[in-house]
């Protein structure tokens, strides 16, 4: 199969969506209260190295994405073995994802609708959005970025009267741990998933540079996602924050112009909703690109409707509400995470790195 190339504007905007989707909603580093904004800084400079891990390696492997570089690596049998793990990791992380965004309309928006019947209408447009390609992936996500970006700068030029650099202070008071607790946890989510991004995306324009692409995502990703933490614990109050599963939007609901510019946190709620799916489209297809390598077959596209019901089943099967969500993210989640967004790239990394000593620059 032909694979399709994205321009370096496209990755990029693709990885924004990507790690801000169901992200940019959420309370960020909330372990470490008015220090939050540490935390999230301090995720985005653990997820840089391992962009940089994943960049080498992408080198090392040029035009393949992690799967097929798993099998040119270790070998069929044991290239198989990690297919199979991150197809796994995909399958779970995506599912919540999808979950998160159906609870996040259900609960806001539409509380009378079945949530599985939003499951059906998201997962019928992100079915439609992967069997189109990656290059059209890359262009929506081109668009989308922009009036994303516009969205959040507008809901914060709106927010200024309201905010209060009170509620950010005093500065560590409960000194550095909480900070470093909260980093890792912060990294799990959302930053380290860019892991996926190098499962699915693998060509792109020739000239363009995949550790520059990386780096811009994830710098303007965190950028938007410290942006909206920081709106909503100046708006709303850290404890407030904190205590609410979606901050950004009810501090969107605080913000107005007079009679003249109200309900804000519609517009929000939508391009969050269009991100989140947008994120959900790609875990989708890094699903379906797993499972076409794990049985060897030639396109992925054929089998994206079939997975996308098994996707959407094993969504609305994960968790109950979003009580039982919160409890097994703050339980499981950073272990989880660990061991695909850190442990398995380093491994890869290191004996991608060993392999190339010994046999030289061409592998």
């Amino acid at each position: 199969m032909k694979k399709e190339a994205l321009t370096g504007t496209q990755g990029s905007s693709l990885i924004i969506l990507y790690l801000t989707g169901n992200a940019a909603i959420m309370a960020l580093g909330s372990a470490a209260k008015e220090d939050f904004w540490l935390a999230i800084i301090g995720a985005v400079f653990l997820a840089w190295i391992v962009t940089l891990q994943l960049s080498y390696i992408s080198s090392v492997y040029p035009g393949k994405n992690l799967f097929e570089i798993c099998e040119s690596l270790f070998g069929k049998i044991i290239g198989k073995f990690f297919v199979i793990l991150f197809t796994f990791y995909t399958l779970q992380t995506g599912g919540i994802v999808l979950r998160n965004g159906t609870q996040f309309i259900n609960i806001n928006g539409l509380p009378n609708t079945p949530i599985m019947l939003l499951m059906v209408v998201i997962m019928f447009l992100t079915v439609y959005l992967v069997k189109n390609g990656v290059k059209v992936m890359g262009r929506w996500a081109e668009l989308l970025v922009i009036i994303f970006s516009l969205a959040i700068i507008i809901l914060i030029i709106m927010a200024m009267p309201k905010m209060n650099l009170e509620n950010i202070r005093p500065f560590l008071y409960r000194g550095i741990k909480p900070v470093i607790v909260s980093t890792f946890y912060t990294f799990g989510f959302p930053f380290g998933e860019i892991v996926t991004f190098s499962l699915v995306f693998s060509t792109f324009e020739k000239g363009e540079k995949v550790s520059k692409i990386y780096r811009n995502g994830l710098i303007i990703g965190g950028a938007i996602m410290l942006a909206t933490s920081l709106c909503s614990a100046l708006v709303i109050g850290v404890e407030n924050m904190n205590a609410t599963y979606y901050p950004t939007y009810f501090a969107a609901t605080k913000v107005s112009i007079k009679s003249f510019l109200q309900r804000n946190e519609v517009v929000i709620a939508g391009v969050i909703v269009i991100a989140s799916f947008t994120k959900t489209a790609i875990y989708l297809l890094a699903s379906c690109i797993g499972i076409a390598k794990l049985f060897n077959c030639k396109d992925y596209k054929f089998i994206v409707t079939p997975v996308g019901i098994i996707f959407m089943i094993w969504s609305f099967n994960l968790f109950k509400s979003v009580m039982e969500l919160r409890e097994w993210d703050l339980a499981v989640w950073k272990e989880f995470s660990l061991v695909f967004q850190v442990v398995l790239p380093t491994f890869i990394f290191i004996s991608a790195f060993i392999k190339k000593k010994i046999r030289g620059v061409s592998i």
